[in-house]
């Protein structure tokens, strides 16, 4: 089974999250298990490998539904995911494994009626009707809980000493070499010189009678030392010296569409088995691959052409930070409406704003923990910083992200930080580190900060000089609209300026009262948005209203040369 672990999404079905952590060799696994029967069934997630002897963040970790419309697992041995600030990394993982959708904008929320930390509910977005979701409250006693909490337990477990197999209910053995290496290197344990018992340049078939079959650990050694002993013609010895190593039987896998996920649930809720597996595939199921396969093949072209136009945009421009008249320009800062809700249709965000619409992300100084400006603010979370690598086009590689051990937090700079990466086609990944101590100097990336997306501008003043600088007045009414929206204020009925508000018939000596562009009318009660459009009449000398700014530029990614502030070499957190 292939890892390609995502963040994103996170944050979410994100491009900045489908980094593959390893090569296409170390990252591959047997799509099918067989077992003692010979029954084939759905194998578990495989297990990353990354540097020798360190394991992956959530390699060791499998995730299964817990009771529906409870706070409770279905298992003694199974854990609730937590409802922490690190937590929702888990959650996310959970998602992306389980082919449930995490989307941004909504992962997070303040609900009452639902199970607190990670939980899967219902939603429109996923064309499967299943989503994940990251409750940061607790639930009201007296609430009728709403949704299935998702829960962890270990993907691996030890079997019977110097027996065969012994493996706990609900795992099976590990009958396979490659899927062996990897659980060696998830538990950090060495792999045998000669791994595969019986072989090597001497071949000793006897050897294979001393040991458990399958994958086993020798913890006689100095160090914990794994082995592989394959299946052979001279059966299984009676007197073994070894620890079977055993790995989940079945994981949850939700089909790709809502019929398919809705009778799964409807099973779930029947019979209580919360660890599902996705069945063979239906005609519609089938249909529907293809149908999201020609779509991402269009995404990808589109994706293609724009990055030649993006390309032509740097050269010209000659920096990482892309001019931008509006919010929805492709190489500007995002369509206000839309920041981390890109799977969110316009008609369902006209009125909502979205949890990171007020942010813009700018870098900060190369090799310390400071931002360029005194007004930028350093990301203090982990789902933020996930945010900003969207937005750039930077890539965050799952298991490898969180950087919770020494010595690689203090090489870093805290908090959000860009470094050189082999996992991003152009070198760039975000990651975000938790170490909490003094920063040192000579640090190795570039701090990731925050800092306004929308500001105020003089009040009664027109657009065009209004703004403080790196910002510029909102000059189109789409928009002025999102922008409103966003900080939120209410929008003017009718919202242009040049009609009358009573009769709504044009009143062109209107806009010589405003403003020119998106401004706020601070007389009235709330605050209301309106855009002044331009027009032939010019500006008028005794304006009323407050305009609304954006950023000029924004941070973006787009060529294999974009990681050239980069400082450090092949042993720092970002590299392979």
């Amino acid at each position: 089974m292939k890892i390609l672990l995502h963040v994103a999404s996170v944050l979410l079905a994100h491009r900045s999250m489908a980094a593959t952590l390893t090569s296409e060799k170390d990252s591959m696994m047997r799509r099918e298990m067989i077992t003692s029967n010979g029954e084939v069934i759905q194998a578990p997630r495989d297990l990353v490998r990354t540097q020798t002897g360190v394991a992956a963040e959530f390699c060791n970790i499998d995730f299964a539904l817990g009771q529906e419309d409870s706070l409770n697992c279905t298992d003694a041995n199974h854990t609730k995911i937590g409802f922490e600030e690190d937590d929702a990394a888990e959650c996310l993982e959970a998602a992306e494994r389980s082919h449930a959708k995490a989307v941004h904008g909504k992962f997070e929320t303040n609900a009452e009626m639902h199970p607190r930390g990670c939980y899967k509910d219902h939603c429109k977005e996923a064309a499967n009707n299943v989503c994940y979701f990251f409750n940061t409250i607790g639930p009201k006693p007296e609430e009728a809980l709403k949704g299935f909490p998702v829960c962890k337990r270990p993907m691996l477990q030890n079997g019977s000493q110097d027996a065969h197999d012994g493996c706990p209910g609900g795992y099976n053995l590990i009958d396979d070499e490659e899927t062996c290496r990897e659980a060696a290197n998830c538990w950090g344990y060495l792999e045998g010189t000669q791994f595969t018992i019986g072989g090597g340049a001497y071949p000793n078939a006897s050897k294979n009678l001393d040991h458990p079959r399958g994958c086993f650990t020798d913890f006689t050694a100095t160090h914990p030392t794994v082995y592989y002993n394959p299946e052979t013609l001279m059966g299984v010895g009676t007197n073994v010296k070894g620890t079977p190593i055993c790995n989940v039987t079945k994981t949850v896998k939700w089909p790709s569409t809502k019929a398919g996920a809705d009778a799964v649930t409807a099973t779930v809720s029947a019979t209580g088995d919360t660890t599902v597996s996705a069945k063979e595939k239906t005609t519609e199921e089938k249909a529907a691959d293809e149908k999201a396969a020609k779509e991402k093949a269009a995404e990808e072209k589109a994706a293609a052409e724009k990055t030649a136009k993006d390309k032509a945009a740097e050269e010209k421009g000659g920096d990482f930070l892309l001019s931008s008249q509006h919010f929805v320009k492709p190489q500007g800062p995002h369509d206000l409406v839309k920041l981390g809700t890109s799977d969110f249709l316009d008609e369902q965000l006209k009125d909502k704003a979205s949890e990171y619409c007020v942010w813009d992300f700018p870098l900060g100084k190369n090799g310390t923990h400071e931002c360029q400006e005194a007004s930028h603010l350093p990301i203090n979370r982990s789902i933020t910083c996930m945010e900003a690598a969207t937005r750039a086009g930077a890539t965050v590689v799952r298991g490898r992200f969180e950087i919770k051990e020494s010595p690689w937090m203090e090489k870093h700079p805290p908090g959000c930080f860009k470094a050189h990466c082999t996992e991003s086609p152009i070198g760039v990944c975000y990651f975000y580190n938790f170490y909490g101590g003094t920063p040192g100097t000579n640090l190795v990336g570039v701090p990731v900060c925050k800092r306004d997306m929308i500001v105020t501008g003089t009040k009664d003043t027109d657009g065009p000089t209004a703004c403080p600088a790196n910002y510029q007045f909102i000059d189109e009414e789409k928009t002025c609209r999102e922008a409103a929206s966003c900080v939120p204020y209410a929008q003017g009925d009718p919202f242009l300026i040049g009609f009358d508000v009573l009769t709504g018939l044009p009143n062109a000596s209107k806009h010589l009262e405003h403003p020119r562009g998106c401004f706020i009318d601070y007389t009235m009660t709330p605050h209301t948005v309106f855009y002044n459009p331009p027009n032939p009449m010019g500006t008028g000398t005794s304006l009323k209203g407050q305009v609304l700014c954006n950023v000029t530029k924004t941070v973006a990614f787009n060529t294999a040369e974009a990681d050239t502030d980069t400082v450090g070499n092949a042993t720092h957190a970002g590299a392979s």
